[in-house]
């Protein structure tokens, strides 16, 4: 993160997958406006803002989505393998498809040659979701007997390509264009009986009696016994998100002839996730969140030598704006920061959770991500001696300026410049806007991020989940309460509950501008004066209450300076406490006109109030 790739255009292919059993029920335009749009709220516009201009997308050769199409189902199974949420196969089909990946003894999937058509052997992918497995290492199962697949079915297996592994003489290929004689095979559980569940081990034994065995880069059935090569463990997966890439990509090259080779602006011949994104909609019912998948292919239609390693988005018809932009924002390395059951950092962080069934759910990224990626500039203070106020803009104001970039406190005991590691806190405002994108935002205040880094900058690993947490006014560890006023002193606290050496403070003391806020940072502890309010009769010889904090500290007594705006010197007055306000006398001498109310201790002064004498 932090790198050139994080500025500028990213190409995104956003495609539509239907099924003969399942249509997209929103309109392609309504589909295409939640990530492109430029009138509307969209993933579009939340990226633009988040970086203040400096990151956008765009549809990948103007195409904005493709689709909608029927994939290509197996021919020889009614109803189709995308039945029931396009996943696993379900008992009451009547000849179910099975998508499954055949993982060795030695952790490795087995992989059709060139997707089909050719051999078998050992690939190098090592689980369902490695990055590197490609569509040639997922078959698709059909039980010939229907409903679960149990110890001792008949089965015929087929590749992404469509061709079916056959037994011939000893070898077993994936290169049969139809079923047939040697594209049979029993399988059996490696112990016990019943069904065939996920993470089950088990055999196959040809039509010839067999043990089929996974040797390297070929594949045997001439084995009396599986020994260790003809165990495998029995992988499950859906639809598989290779095999859609691979679809969503072949119908972009050539039904609309669209070049991919120009996306590879670094040339390299691997087109990757900072040149371009593919998105894909699934049609299906019940789906309202998304995910984030590595895609690697390397075969291009009528590219060669182009291979694309690149990112692919799972978004539903329910998918809304929040959940579409947190799937982008991880294609440039961003974290989920949402904990164990999506509890910590809830409507705080974009990547927090954003699924909870809200369709209009919206909430801005937080500053320490904004700040790995290269949009904002934090301002650095140390804890060591330094006493002052700052003053905060929310991001949600969309303006660029000092007052925007967050503020790091660190500990040189905690904390390293030099080797960038270890603990420190993040200091941000934030506020609601009513239509724009911390319209969800949890509460209003002073977010106080605790973070936690290794010599690399990236989050470590927490009980929670990430070291990345938002500290909550109420004290709870997964709370979204920010800070405001009338939380007082705050007390920022490390992870392993020591108090941090500063304590802070914020207020809004501007009236017309609820987006600024001032938050105070004291080394020690003595908090400078804050007027929150003046009430009563602003007339010479009257009595003036004062509202704020005002009260003594280590023995200070403060002092409320009247500073006559436009000329005529300043006086001070001596207040009296009444409990929750202070107030004074204004002398019968003092001249009218324009002031500046301040309160002085220990020599710092606080915000000021300006009223007007009569």
């Amino acid at each position: 993160m932090g790198a050139p790739h994080n500025t500028g255009v990213r190409p995104v292919l956003l495609g539509g997958i239907e099924f003969r059993d399942r249509r997209l029920p929103t309109s392609r335009v309504t589909l295409q406006n939640r990530v492109f749009g430029t009138s509307t709220l969209s993933a579009k516009r939340h990226l633009e803002a988040m970086s203040f201009q400096q990151f956008t997308i765009q549809p990948f050769h103007g195409l904005g989505f493709v689709g909608p199409y029927t994939m290509r189902d197996d021919p020889d199974t009614l109803p189709d393998e995308s039945l029931s949420a396009h996943a696993l196969w379900t008992p009451t089909s009547t000849a179910p498809i099975l998508y499954f990946g055949v993982q060795t003894a030695g952790g490795r999937f087995m992989q059709a040659t060139g997707g089909g058509g050719g051999g078998l052997r050992i690939g190098g992918a090592t689980s369902v979701g490695d990055p590197s497995r490609t569509p040639w290492e997922v078959f698709a199962l059909k039980d010939l007997n229907g409903g679960r697949l149990q110890h001792g079915d008949l089965v015929a297996i087929k590749t992404a390509s469509g061709h079916w592994w056959r037994q011939q003489g000893q070898y077993v290929n994936a290169d049969a264009i139809r079923l047939g004689l040697g594209t049979f095979f029993f399988v059996y559980k490696a112990s016990g009986s019943g069904a065939i569940e996920q993470n089950d081990r088990f055999h196959l034994v040809a039509m010839n009696g067999y043990y089929v065995r996974a040797l390297g880069n070929v594949t045997t059935a001439n084995a009396t016994s599986p020994l260790s090569y003809g165990t495998f463990t029995m992988q499950r997966t859906s639809v598989d998100s290779m095999r859609l890439g691979q679809e969503l990509v072949t119908q972009t090259r050539l039904s609309w002839g669209a070049s991919f080779r120009a996306l590879d602006t670094d040339r390299n011949g691997v087109l990757e996730a900072h040149e371009c994104v593919l998105a894909m909609y699934f049609a299906d019912l019940i789906g309202d969140g998304g995910a984030h998948r590595g895609f690697s292919t390397s075969t291009v239609p009528g590219e060669s030598g182009l291979r694309i390693s690149t990112s692919l988005l799972y978004l539903y018809d329910r998918t809304n704006i929040s959940t579409i932009t947190h799937e982008l924002t991880h294609t440039l390395g961003t974290d989920d920061v949402y904990g164990s059951g999506g509890r910590y950092n809830y409507r705080v962080s974009l990547m927090g959770a954003t699924i909870d069934g809200n369709p209009t759910l919206r909430v801005h990224l937080d500053c320490w991500h904004r700040m790995r990626l290269g949009w904002v500039v934090p301002r650095i203070i140390p804890m060591v001696g330094y006493n002052g106020a700052e003053v905060l803009r929310a991001v949600s104001s969309n303006v660029a300026s000092w007052e925007n970039r967050p503020i790091i406190l660190y500990d040189p005991g905690r904390y390293s410049l030099g080797s960038r590691s270890g603990e420190f806190f993040m200091l941000e405002a934030r506020t609601r806007v009513s239509g724009y994108y911390d319209e969800s935002l949890a509460t209003e205040g002073l977010a106080v991020w605790q973070i936690k880094t290794n010599s690399a900058g990236q989050l470590l690993a927490i009980t929670e989940g990430k070291s990345l947490l938002v500290q909550s006014a109420d004290g709870r560890r997964d709370g979204s309460t920010l800070f405001q006023e009338q939380d007082g002193v705050i007390t920022p606290r490390y992870y392993d509950g020591q108090a941090a050496a500063v304590r802070l403070r914020v207020s809004r003391p501007y009236a017309t501008q609820p987006e600024r806020m001032v938050v105070e940072i004291s080394r020690d502890g003595a908090m400078v004066p804050v007027i929150t309010g003046v009430s009563g009769s602003l007339t010479v010889g009257s009595t003036l209450n004062v509202f704020g904090e005002l009260s003594p500290q280590s023995g200070a007594y403060p002092l409320v300076l009247m500073n006559v705006a436009g000329g005529g010197g300043s006086f001070s007055l001596s207040p009296t406490r009444h409990g929750t306000y202070w107030s004074v006398t204004i002398p019968s001498w003092a001249p009218i006109g324009a002031y500046d109310l301040q309160a002085r201790q220990w020599g710092r002064y606080s915000t000021s109030r300006r009223i007007t004498l009569r």
